[in-house]
């Protein structure tokens, strides 16, 4: 028996060269948070979005559980429980997202038994105590739930990889980095720190070696996972570009929560136009992404070239840092003011980060 669930799916825009559109049910967009995209850091904006964000998934779940009743096998009460979670904040990880997004693929496609089997997984989660984990792709955390996430998430021609457990040093130098890249966001950008605190619910470690196609996988996320920072630690970085990554990879998070309930461009998916951080032509969607992060990078490496207590060559180097992201925004925003058919949302989005840039300093309002 087909089922239909033509409403009540989180709309999820996919950063993989994909669109998936749903709408979700009773989801509040008159609050005056979600209309408040200014560009600057804001934590409590951060905690905001992720909250509503868990509550819309809650709010879909709830719809499918309604859809499938009697026709696919799934436990009532575990269910609820999750739901009733997800509207009190409970936090759970990208994998409760990435089971959800295949499970309405599954209903899409009337596999009834695969849905079934994806409700069962789904009932098994338990939120996790932490604001946020580090964890290898190898942690048992990840083995019930490591296809669907690979299904969702571009690791380029090298494929996922893992770090394996044993790899000790990578990780020990990997916490070690990030304790100092947070440590340093909070006394600097603190606002920016709450942002990444708020938005990033797993920093997922996997080993991705260069491949020869010169795409290389740094990190990435996918609105399809939310809360999950997927990081390479087959890159060495310094701590401080460890940071610049954060703010990078925290920032695409953000950009998904903003087009949540509008999408920031209406181009075709199949046009391509160059982009500044990647040498392959990107879609508009990619190339807008691409930009405000610049943006954003600029941002934070500005008021880290200011530091008075950061030293002076970490200093050059954020300030070096800042002059390569403000070019690269210079560059998309050219692109984006050609080529964009952009929404509301995408306009008042780049508009402000545009007002950001063309400040006295030449990043910061």
């Amino acid at each position: 028996m087909p089922i239909s669930i033509e409403t009540g799916e989180l709309r999820i825009v996919s950063s993989i060269d994909q669109a998936v559109s749903w709408d979700a049910p009773n989801v509040p967009t008159d609050d005056g948070r979600q209309q408040d995209l200014h560009f600057l850091p804001d934590g409590q904006r951060a905690v905001w979005l992720d909250s509503q964000i868990r509550c819309d998934l809650g709010a879909s779940l709830e719809h499918l559980c309604g859809c499938s009743a009697g026709i696919v096998p799934y436990d009532p009460v575990a269910l609820q429980r999750m739901i009733s979670g997800l509207r009190a904040g409970a936090r759970y990880g990208p994998a409760a997202f990435a089971l959800y997004t295949n499970l309405v693929f599954a209903l899409h496609q009337n596999d009834h038994g695969r849905a079934g089997l994806l409700f069962s997984q789904l009932a098994l989660l338990e939120p996790q105590d932490e604001l946020c984990r580090i964890l290898p792709f190898d942690d048992p955390t990840f083995t019930p739930h490591r296809e669907h996430i690979l299904t969702l998430m571009e690791f380029g021609e090298a494929g996922a990889g893992t770090l394996r457990s044993r790899d000790a040093e990578p990780l020990a130098t990997f916490l070690a980095d990030h304790h100092w890249a947070m440590d340093r966001m909070s006394r600097d950008l603190p606002e920016l720190a709450a942002e990444i605190r708020a938005v990033v619910a797993q920093v997922i470690l996997v080993w991705v070696p260069d491949s020869d196609d010169q795409l290389v996988f740094d990190g990435g996320s996918s609105p399809m996972l939310w809360g999950g920072l997927f990081l390479n630690v087959a890159r060495r970085r310094t701590p401080l570009e460890l940071l610049e990554v954060l703010v990078h990879e925290s920032a695409h998070l953000l950009l998904y929560a903003f087009s949540q309930h509008e999408p920031l461009v209406l181009n075709d998916e199949a046009e391509r136009y160059p982009s500044p951080l990647r040498a392959d032509p990107r879609p508009m969607e990619g190339i807008f992404h691409a930009t405000w992060v610049s943006a954003r990078m600029a941002h934070a490496m500005e008021i880290l070239g200011r530091s008075a207590d950061l030293g002076e060559a970490l200093r050059h180097q954020a300030l070096e840092a800042m002059e390569t992201d403000r070019a690269n925004f210079l560059a998309g925003e050219a692109v984006i003011r050609a080529h964009a058919k952009l929404t509301s949302t995408g306009r008042r989005l780049i508009d402000s980060a545009t007002a950001a840039m063309g400040s006295p300093g030449g990043c910061s309002q």
